[in-house]
């Protein structure tokens, strides 16, 4: 099996084929995109310091190029006709920002800073690019590759092309300021690992940027592009259930935002590895597989992840990682030498299986949906992730474990009962194989719908839902979706990625439902 490079299993292989763009129209003025004043610098350290001010420009995509290159694939149009016509052109800046480790120490990342400009074709751009615009805080999925970075849009080798690519097209071409960052440990990050699924510390990374974001467009005035004040926090896969703990971190320090869009994150993260360790979803549907696609990266990352951030899971690597595969694995992923899918070579990491079988179960016997073409074993006895007896400690409760559980417990939206106190849309699709949905989209919605919430607060959506719904608002979207499972479109190796933009065009109609609204 291949992941996409791009992030993990986010595997965004429908969109990403027609979205690189370089040479097919970014352009620039030859400038740095900075204007004249001065640059200054802030090395203080304190978090969401911008760093460099103002920071520098990487392209400035005009509405009619970026057009253009999504009309050249039928992959393209297809996300332009979810997306609609680009009507602004994108200033595209990445600056770098303070903010803190998962032990707390300060550290720095980076991100990208899209701006809606009317640059082009002011006559009829001004209207819906300049001036007071809406803004978008954004959370990037899964990717193992240290180089990650969402502001290289025009750099094809760059594995942030893709998700630069849908957030261009569907918020800032469109009229939405975008921030988004790559995260402590990625991109020029001097972090040496990346704490993934540490809510805490991801909560406050997005926090920084958001705060540093600011910092930057305020100092590009010469765009005459500036931030309204409203803002949407959302996110998709990894990135969704940060999105949500910003949500929590926005809430906790009273800093406003006007709407929330989780999307396919993985909110109930304590549930969710239960449910892995013991053998995945039943039953199966054709398109899902008992061990979420890409589980050898997600499983290293989190160990490490939580290793790293509170110590105390092992005393060593082969505690809890097969024999095979233990050695060095603590410091493979994010990786500066290779590819997510290079990873997943049955050398460095197993290429699919997170487990050996458990013949007790049955598990000698899997096979799922694309896989079951493909002969590829979903549990391996000579290639598999997690040791026998890791996993055989985890489910019976083991004391040697109890240290894994409760960081997963910590880090788990629904064992804190987080409650949104601003409108927020759940996006997802029924049939995902990599964050399955029964565990964390429905696990959010069922626990928000036993709460005596205000009408309007949650809006759950599957865009695979078993039956189509005429009155769904969404009802276009969720049917599009569907014909291209069922035209064969959307497959096993492809689902999640492809519930991106659709979710993205389901937010972006949520937000500016809630920006309608009477203040």
């Amino acid at each position: 099996m291949r992941v996409h490079r791009s992030t993990l299993i986010l595997s965004l292989n429908a969109v990403a084929a027609a979205l690189l763009l370089a040479g097919c129209g970014a352009s620039s003025d030859g400038s740095d995109g900075r204007g004249a004043g001065a640059v200054k610098t802030d090395l203080s350290g304190a978090p969401g310091a911008l760093i460099v001010e103002p920071p520098p420009r990487i392209t400035l995509l005009a509405a009619a190029a970026f057009n253009q290159s999504l009309g050249a694939s039928p992959t393209g149009q297809a996300l332009r006709t979810l997306a609609g016509t680009p009507v602004c052109d994108i200033a595209l800046h990445k600056f770098e920002y303070s903010t803190v480790s998962g032990t707390g120490q300060p550290t720095k990342a980076s991100g990208a800073l899209m701006i809606p400009v009317a640059t082009s074709n002011p006559a009829t751009q001004e209207a819906q690019c300049a001036g007071p615009r809406p803004m978008v805080l954004y959370a990037h999925g899964t990717t193992a590759e240290r180089f990650y970075n969402i502001a290289n849009i025009a750099e094809s080798s760059n594995g942030g092309n893709a998700e630069s690519s849908v957030l261009a097209a569907f918020f800032a071409a469109q009229g939405f300021i975008v921030v988004a960052p790559n995260y402590a440990g990625y991109d020029s990050s001097d972090l040496n690992y990346h704490p993934y699924l540490n809510h805490t510390q991801q909560s406050k990374d997005m926090v920084d940027s958001l705060i540093a974001g600011r910092k930057a467009l305020a100092s590009l005035a010469q765009y005459q592009t500036v931030d309204s004040g409203k803002l949407m926090v959302t996110g998709f896969s990894q990135g969704g259930s940060v999105a949500m703990a910003t949500q929590r971190e926005m809430q906790s320090r009273n800093l406003a935002y006007t709407a929330g869009a989780p999307m396919s994150g993985a909110y109930a993260v304590k549930s969710f590895v239960d449910r892995i360790f013991q053998g995945g979803p039943e039953p199966l549907t054709p398109l899902q597989t008992p061990i979420p696609l890409g589980g050898p990266i997600l499983g290293t990352m989190l160990v490490n992840s939580y290793q790293r951030s509170y110590g105390g899971l092992y005393s060593s690597p082969s505690e809890v990682f097969s024999a095979k595969f233990a050695n060095g694995i603590e410091t493979l992923i994010p990786t500066a030498t290779g590819t997510t899918s290079g990873l997943l070579d049955n050398v460095r990491l197993p290429a699919v299986a997170v487990f050996a079988p458990d013949v007790t179960k049955g598990e000698d016997l899997i096979a799922a949906g694309t896989f079951q073409q493909a002969g590829v074993r979903i549990y391996d006895a000579d290639n598999h992730l997690i040791s026998t007896e890791f996993r055989n400690a985890y489910n019976s409760g083991s004391a040697s474990t109890e240290s894994f559980r409760q960081r997963l417990a910590e880090n788990d939206l629904r064992v804190a009962q987080f409650v949104p106190n601003r409108p927020t849309m759940l996006c997802a699709g029924r049939n995902d194989p990599t964050v399955f949905t029964a565990f964390n989209h429905d696990a959010m919605v069922t626990f928000y719908s036993g709460l005596p919430l205000p009408p309007g607060l949650i809006t759950p959506l599957d865009v695979d839902p078993p039956v189509l719904d005429p009155n769904n608002p969404f009802v276009q979207l969720q049917g599009g979706f569907k014909q291209q499972v069922t035209a064969g479109a959307i497959t096993t190796l492809n689902y999640h990625g492809n519930v991106l933009p659709f979710c993205a065009a389901a937010a972006r109609g949520f937000y500016q439902s809630v920006l309608a609204q009477p203040n």
